[in-house]
């Protein structure tokens, strides 16, 4: 009776039998003790089969470890079992190391294992380009980051604090980081303003790495974490992308014979989401192969950073006869890219240049039921990936604030495409996103009707959009340089709990990194939506101005959005979903 009164989506995806509930000392229920609930197998679309060859066998104990499953069968989906682009780049990787030759692309086009082992059995070795020293082309994405800057651009980062083990040295942490940074060449970048605008070269040698220790000990625990902020602030800020480096750790001790904390800070131009977990697999395999007094041997590199630079730069100045014909996408970026009839509304009216110092984020949250229902149930019922289902709700959500139209919001990827010959990228560190626009309807519409409208937009993208960027910075179309940014930038991080998944000596923790950005860094969107999946749980990061909006106005549409969602995920558990769009075939 229960089951019959309940919403769709407050439904429970897996039951689990318990002789008993694990306690707290307390009494209370230890949550923390709970075993992992398991997929369930009749929420798939087809049943168990056992892997047969070598090759299955291979990819299924890696799916199993990547998408941290205790069971796949052959037939399964990838999208169904939670799996989405970021985590296929991991899969590569891994079924490389496996002896396996896969391509990004194939991954993509052939989402199961049996289908995946066959184009596996006939893929032929990748050639490995070796690194560049000295100049490098900008990518795409880096001549956007300098369009968009004053001044030098040395505080622009990703930093992220990870608990650490009390024993944790500092010295053998300095040696693993000197000998990561000489494996990753996007680590040893430097950049030179000149008469011509910004230029890249890689260095041979970065020099040894030193890590800051910073002792709170004698400080209030009360105090710690506002003290970790400011020493993260100061560090985010050291950043040179002249003279280097691109990269600062630091160690907070917080007591003895307690788990410390350990911020690491990396130039957004050395680094990507995808790039994190090659540089803490890395650092932790070179730290522990120094403390156990092994020279340090790390996996095998793959294609240079500043190698797969140049064959872009390249691709994007030839012919249509040497390379992609990037050229034939030029009428559809100019088409999608053209003014919207639908801009954001604003509460207060920006004076002067938008800055960082004036960004201020709202949260918003699913609980674990609800992401694993969007991860593995909603992609089962139209054939989707997770960015079809968040942009059908951000789609939704702008329409009840915005009103009917169209608008433009400019997606990031994770870039690591297949158009340069011979690349792999499986284990390449550095920025390798692409930006590209979305042109979203915001007429109002059902949810399944929306769902294969979005569905549709995004699988008409070519190359995932990687062209657009190529176009614009490499070729120099000039239609495209001036077209207006838009309003909305989203991203899709991914499961970020993967970055450290298997690891023994870091975690995420709790507390501020300090500003990513420089408070005088010109904001280039009104509101950016950075998705992630966090502890399980799906996490919306609405970033805005408090200069152009008010909390509560972030904070009602961060509301219709979740809204949104859970009406998806109802929908598309409900009997009734279901079908296929033009795509499909």
């Amino acid at each position: 009776h229960l089951m019959r009164t309940l919403p769709e989506f407050m439904v429970p995806a897996v039951f689990m039998w318990m002789p008993a509930l694990p306690l707290t000392s307390s009494g209370k229920v230890d949550r923390r003790a709970l075993p992992e609930a398991e997929l369930d197998r009749e929420a798939l679309s087809r049943g168990y089969v056992a892997p047969r060859t070598d090759a299955e066998k291979a990819l299924v104990e890696i799916w199993q470890r990547v998408l941290r499953l205790e069971q796949v069968g052959v037939e399964d989906n990838l999208f169904e079992l939670g799996g989405d682009s970021l985590l296929s780049v991991q899969i590569v990787s891994q079924a490389r190391q496996a002896g396996l030759g896969l391509t990004l692309t194939q991954v993509l086009r052939h989402p199961t294992v049996e289908a995946l082992a066959r184009v596996a059995q006939v893929a032929s070795a990748r050639e490995q380009l070796g690194e560049v020293i000295g100049a490098v082309p900008l990518t795409p994405i880096q001549h956007w980051f300098f369009e968009g800057q004053r001044g030098n651009g040395s505080h622009w980062n990703q930093g992220f604090l990870f608990t650490i083990p009390a024993h944790l040295d500092a010295d053998t942490l300095a040696e693993a980081l000197t000998a990561v940074t000489h494996q990753h060449d996007s680590l040893r970048l430097r950049y030179e303003h000149t008469a011509d605008g910004w230029r890249q070269h890689c260095v041979a040698d970065a020099g040894r790495s030193v890590i800051e220790e910073v002792y709170l000990w004698q400080q209030p625990a009360s105090k710690h974490a506002e003290l970790m902020r400011d020493a993260c602030e100061r560090v985010q800020a050291s950043l040179d992308i002249t003279n280097g480096p691109l990269i600062r750790v630091a160690l907070f001790r917080l007591a003895p014979e307690q788990p410390g904390r350990m911020l690491i800070a990396v130039h957004h131009l050395a680094i990507d989401g995808v790039s994190w977990r090659i540089l803490l697999e890395d650092l932790e395999s070179a730290y522990s192969q120094i403390d156990g007094r092994h020279p340090v041997t790390l996996p095998a590199r793959t294609t240079a950073f500043g190698r797969f630079a140049a064959g872009v730069d390249a691709l994007g100045k030839s012919s249509a006869s040497e390379g992609p014909a990037f050229q034939s996408e030029l009428p559809y970026w100019e088409a999608v890219g053209s003014p919207a009839s639908t801009r954001l509304p604003r509460d207060l009216a920006v004076s002067g240049e938008d800055v960082a110092a004036n960004a201020q984020t709202v949260v918003g949250t699913l609980d674990a039921g609800e992401t694993r229902a969007l991860l593995q149930d909603v992609p089962a019922a139209y054939n989707t990936q997770i960015n079809d289902a968040l942009l059908t709700a951000l789609a939704e959500a702008l329409g009840d604030w915005a009103g009917d139209g169209e608008i433009i919001v400019n997606v990031e990827g994770h870039g690591r495409e297949d158009i340069v010959d011979g690349a792999d990228l499986s284990r390449t560190m550095g920025w390798f996103t692409t930006i590209f626009p979305v042109r979203l309807p915001l007429r109002r519409m059902d949810a399944s009707a929306r769902l294969k409208e979005t569905k549709e937009l995004l699988r008409a993208v070519p190359r995932r959009g990687i062209g657009y960027g190529v176009l614009r910075y490499v070729d120099g179309a000039e239609t495209l340089r001036a077209q207006t940014t838009p309003d909305v930038v989203f991203n899709y991080l991914g499961q970020f709990d993967q970055v450290i998944a298997g690891s023994s000596l870091f975690g995420f923790a709790n507390e501020e990194t300090g500003a990513w950005y420089g408070p005088q860094t010109r904001r280039r969107h009104l509101l950016e939506l950075n998705a992630l999946v966090v502890a399980g749980r799906l996490e919306l990061r609405w970033s805005y101005s408090s200069a152009a909006h008010t909390a509560a106005t972030i904070a009602a549409l961060s509301e219709r959005y979740v809204a949104a969602l859970r009406g998806l995920i109802a929908h598309c558990t409900s009997p009734s979903a279901g079908g296929f769009t033009p795509s499909d075939f």
